[in-house]
């Protein structure tokens, strides 16, 4: 008998091998999710990698523009330049300034930029500097605007003036008729000045002495005839400089010794006049605010080189100037100021300068304190010139989208905040910068 051997011995096996239609089913949708996964991640990374370029083309647009408006806007007034080289001649060109003669004083404005703030997201800014050759001579004026119409920024200049015989700029015709785009897809361009330190609407920049445009002041002795004496003051009534002289010792010379008890000299700043009254009524009251830095300045001129006010004992003897109530009180948690008699003439030609800042409001008078240990005190002598109290701007920047500087304050104006944005197919780039601008701003001579 004949027999399938394989067959007989194992049935199965006679079987074609292959997949039944639920298997290719099954298998046919594990490879769609296979397929629809990868699919959606090779789309998400390129949708990313298109968002990253465009993130970083918009980032690098800021940036350059950033750069330009950075130069454009340092060099802003740049009002005085040198006429010959190394000639140390300046001149002041009146015409970088928006309006310096105007004849309505409320009208004059000394700085050199307009700014025009625009209701939605984009500003302009119109300012003139001035151009030099490599020489740091005069070449010419320039008015620059920075715009932004239809999502694009633009840069136009126009040239106001030229020095004799200096070679015209194309980038800056005189009909300014020459407007460059700088940027597309502009989405925000919004400028802020800083907020001046000083402010021509407050006491004013000089503060003592009181009298507008008079240097001369008067010093005025606290006395109580047994710790606080008088001084000798020439002229006793005011004027620059004033001679101090008779300062009281603390040293008793037939004991050999210091005084136990100190003896003071006190001086209080005052108007020069001849008004009659007590120290406490007659010196100059000021107020001093938040926010704001003061500065005291003096110089000590000296008579002679061998003056007996150059022998102090050091470490005892305490010469400072500083704020006190008309009462007479210091004021709390302020210091005063330390300083030494000249040694020379050229310490004697050395402005003494003392900053400071206060955390509240303080009305006060400028005195100086004057403890002698050295029995040569009384023989010596002290002038005091220059004498000033005054505010001064700091290069701390503060900015306030709200604020809008006065007319007269737009020359304090020292930096721009500039937050500058480009969007690029939905994706946005760009920061907010700082620009100093040194140069705007100046009294007219």
């Amino acid at each position: 008998m004949m027999f399938n051997y394989v067959g007989d011995l194992c049935p199965k096996c006679s079987r074609k091998a292959g997949f039944t239609l639920v298997e290719l089913l099954v298998y046919m949708a594990i490879l769609g999710v296979v397929v629809l996964v990868a699919g959606q991640a090779l789309t998400d990374s390129t949708k990313i990698r298109v968002r990253t370029q465009n993130m970083l083309a918009s980032s690098q647009n800021a940036e350059n523009v950033a750069s330009l408006l950075k130069d454009d806007i340092a060099q802003m007034g740049a009002k005085e330049y040198e006429t010959e080289k190394y000639s140390g001649i300046f001149n002041v060109v009146q015409n970088a300034f928006m309006d310096p003669n105007n004849a309505d004083a409320s009208l004059i404005d000394k700085s050199s930029y307009f700014l025009q703030k625009g209701t939605g997201e984009f500003d302009s800014l119109y300012f003139r500097k001035i151009r030099y050759d490599d020489d740091g001579k005069y070449v010419g004026l320039e008015a620059v605007s920075w715009y932004v119409h239809d999502g694009v920024l633009y840069r136009r200049c126009k040239r106001l003036e030229s020095a004799a015989g200096a070679i015209d700029d194309a980038t800056c015709p005189a009909d300014g008729n020459t407007e460059v785009a700088i940027a597309n897809d502009m989405s925000r361009f919004k400028v802020v000045p800083a907020k001046p330190k000083l402010l021509e609407a407050s006491t004013g920049k000089v503060m003592f002495p009181p009298a507008e445009d008079v240097s001369e002041f008067r010093l005025i002795s606290r006395y109580d005839g047994t710790k606080m004496l008088r001084l000798n003051l020439t002229p006793e009534l005011g004027g620059n400089p004033i001679k101090l002289s008779g300062f009281v010792t603390n040293y008793d010379v037939d004991a050999e010794a210091y005084s136990t008890v100190n003896r003071i000299n006190q001086l209080y700043a005052a108007q020069a006049n001849s008004g009659s009254g007590s120290w406490s009524e007659l010196c100059s009251e000021m107020t001093f605010t938040p926010g704001a830095e003061y500065e005291i300045s003096f110089k000590l001129p000296i008579l002679s080189s061998t003056d007996a006010s150059q022998t102090i004992v050091p470490g005892r003897d305490h010469l400072a100037v500083g704020l006190r109530t008309k009462s007479g009180e210091k004021i709390e948690r302020f210091d005063d100021f330390m300083f030494a008699p000249p040694n020379d003439e050229t310490s004697a030609n050395i402005t003494r300068n003392f900053r400071f800042s206060v955390n509240q409001e303080v009305k006060a008078c400028l005195a100086f304190t004057f403890v002698f240990f050295s029995p040569l005190a009384e023989q010596g002598t002290l002038n005091i010139s220059n004498l000033t109290v005054k505010k001064v701007q700091d290069i701390n920047y503060e900015f306030d989208a709200d604020y809008t500087p006065e007319i007269a304050d737009k020359k304090n104006v020292r930096a721009f905040y500039v937050d500058l944005r480009i969007n690029k197919h939905g994706e946005q780039g760009g920061s907010s910068y700082v620009f100093a601008t040194p140069s705007n701003g100046s009294a007219v001579e």
